[in-house]
């Protein structure tokens, strides 16, 4: 006890004795006479006059090369562990002051500089305070700044100060960049990157395929069963797993290639589930309540308030998920608010991948953001008689057209009665655990082998080949529906909607096979979830819907198609013009013997007859 006396005593009588010499009206001469001090580093401290924190700045300033930097929650910072120790964090600047002058005595010549007031929040909404910058020294910082970026990993240290008018945790800033990937934000060690590693090296050499892998996962430790009788659920299951990989915009830059998805059915029948697999297949994600007043448009949106003296930002849900996923539960709840237009805020969210804030300042913020809606009809809640889709879901046409995959789950007797017993015996599932904040590790997992290969495989190309056969796939589809079109109301507004959903699928697709590249038995598997969405839209129009949607069309069957397309449009056509148009269309080099057996077998079939050498026409 005497020796923890001493120690403090010793402990006190240093820091007086470097309080003295640092409180002396020459302060700046005192420290450049031991250390070298930037302009910045000489205004920061120079409205100090805590000791611990002027040698904090000045020890943390000396050196600011090779330094280590730990990835932190701001929450973690606020204690002395870490004032001196280079951290990092991602957020996005909170508040940012206009210029302001700041005059410096220096090497007895005076100097004026510009300077600004900031304040950082990390995402999960913890602020700090940042100890005032010179805009000279970050004129690269203030520029990422500016130009919109949202998220960013801001590095630096976290200084004390104990002063009667400034008493708290401040934010040393060294420099900023681009957010960290996802993947580093799940701070995981190396020994099980390694194992994670792995296993995406096991995907890539296509020894597993990583979808199912997943699927694999998620069913065994929600405990899902009797998955194999609930074929719409297990469709759910696997668009939602597929649309984690989905990301960016298209090249372009016009639309969001975010997937979003609308699961449709009565309560008990699995949901939650999917719900709750979207949530645990994405790092950044929100859940919004279904009761209305829990939500507001500006918590959806955020806003920017731009005043005389500053800006402060303050980003929605929508915008926090970005490159992750919102799930909506009971959208009729939400639209129910007066004057509310979450419609609106939902459709620019699902196309462009972008909000417009909620003030006058109209700033755009990037929501590039999976939106997961599931609803119950109304008719199986309240029991209304009225059962039309607009009355029964009160979901507009217009986000309907947007999702890109539409499931209606029948009421299933069987599986309710599984879920009760489930319940009765008091086994867990992923939306009941006991510490909502704690990350299971086999979350962590999935999460990790889903944004490490998102991270990889990013720009996603499709090639001629596969745009001609999706274009021939789509066409075949719309020629089968040719006598409907011109009555259809909602199909008819959807089409341009419907291709780009196929690429967006596409895309994701070859993402999850870890692949820079989209092959056809994407295109047959993109149909097939397509089907699903056309199932519900013949609710609305009259839609006719092949068994073979989803069946590769052979190359030999792809110019069948296109020979009788070209003798349709004609009375008689060449061989030679033929192969010149099957070439164009298919993106292909077939020489004129391809074509000519192709004519041999279609005359067999008494689809096509010779009139002369070369020369072909219809057999009718």
């Amino acid at each position: 006890m005497k020796e923890k006396e001493k120690s403090t005593k010793r402990q006190s009588k240093k820091l007086s004795k470097i309080g003295k010499k640092y409180s002396k009206k020459s302060l700046s001469g005192i420290l450049n006479e031991e250390h070298e001090l930037n302009q910045e580093t000489e205004y920061q401290i120079s409205s100090l006059n805590d000791p611990i924190a002027l040698k904090t700045i000045i020890d943390f300033t000396q050196d600011l090369t090779d330094k280590k930097y730990i990835l932190l929650n701001l929450i973690e910072v606020f204690k002395e562990k870490y004032v001196g120790e280079p951290i990092k964090f991602v957020g996005y600047v909170n508040y940012i002051s206009e210029g302001y002058p700041v005059t410096l005595s220096l090497s007895r010549s005076i100097h004026r500089f510009t300077a600004h007031s900031l304040s950082f929040e990390d995402l999960d909404g913890t602020a700090i305070k940042v100890i005032p910058i010179i805009n000279d020294f970050h004129k690269e910082e203030l520029k990422k700044i500016s130009s919109g970026i949202y998220k960013i990993t801001f590095y630096g240290t976290v200084v004390s100060i104990d002063q009667p008018l400034r008493k708290g945790y401040e934010f040393l800033l060294s420099k900023i960049d681009e957010a960290l990937p996802a993947s580093e934000l799940l701070k995981i060690d190396d020994r099980k990157k390694q194992k994670y590693d792995a296993i995406l090296e096991k995907a890539q050499n296509g020894e597993i395929n990583l979808r199912d892998f997943i699927k694999e996962i998620i069913v065994k430790n929600i405990g899902i069963k009797g998955l194999d009788s609930a074929k719409e659920l297990s469709t759910a299951l696997d668009f939602t797993i597929l649309q984690s990989f989905s990301q960016g915009k298209s090249i372009d830059g016009r639309y969001s290639n975010k997937l979003h998805s609308l699961v449709i059915g009565p309560p008990a029948i699995g949901k939650k589930l999917i719900t709750q697999t979207a949530l645990a297949l994405n790092t950044f994600n929100f859940e919004v309540p279904p009761t209305a007043a829990k939500v507001t448009a500006a918590g959806l949106i955020g806003n920017v308030i731009r005043k005389s003296g500053g800006i402060t930002t303050k980003p929605g849900i929508l915008s926090n998920a970005s490159n992750g996923v919102v799930c909506i539960q009971d959208y009729h709840e939400l639209a129910k608010k007066k004057n509310s237009n979450f419609s609106d805020i939902l459709s620019k969210v699902m196309e462009d991948g972008e909000v417009i804030d909620s003030t006058s300042s109209r700033t755009v913020l990037p929501a590039l953001t999976s939106i997961h809606l599931d609803t119950n009809r109304l008719s199986q809640v309240n029991g209304t008689e009225d059962t039309s889709i607009h009355n029964d879901l009160k979901i507009p046409i217009n986000i309907i057209s947007r999702f890109d995959f539409i499931i209606d789950i029948p009421y299933d007797i069987q599986r309710q009665i599984s879920i009760a017993l489930d319940m009765m015996h008091g086994n867990k599932l992923l939306g009941n655990r006991e510490d909502e904040n704690v990350i299971l590790d086999w979350v962590i997992e999935l999460r990790y082998l889903v944004e490490k290969t998102k991270e990889k495989f990013n720009r996603i190309e499709l090639n001629e080949d596969v745009t001609a056969y999706l274009k021939m796939k789509l066409e075949k589809f719309l020629e089968g529906n040719s006598k409907y079109l011109n009555i259809m109301k909602t199909f008819g507004s959807m089409l341009t909607r419907i291709q780009i959903s196929l690429e967006k699928i596409l895309k994701a697709m070859a993402t999850s096979e870890m692949s820079n590249t989209v092959k056809e038995e994407h295109v047959d598997e993109a149909f097939e979830f397509l089907r699903h969405k056309l199932e519900f839209l013949q609710k609305l129009d009259p839609l006719e819907i092949p068994n073979n949607l989803g069946t590769h069309i052979s190359e030999p069957k792809r110019r069948e198609e296109i020979i009788l397309k070209m003798i349709s449009q004609k009375s008689k056509i060449k061989a030679e013009e033929m192969l010149k148009g099957i070439n164009n269309e298919m993106k292909k080099e077939y020489n004129i013997k391809t074509i000519q057996r192709d004519l041999k077998q279609l005359k067999q079939k008494n689809k096509i007859k010779m009139i002369k050498k070369g020369v072909w026409t219809n057999a009718e």
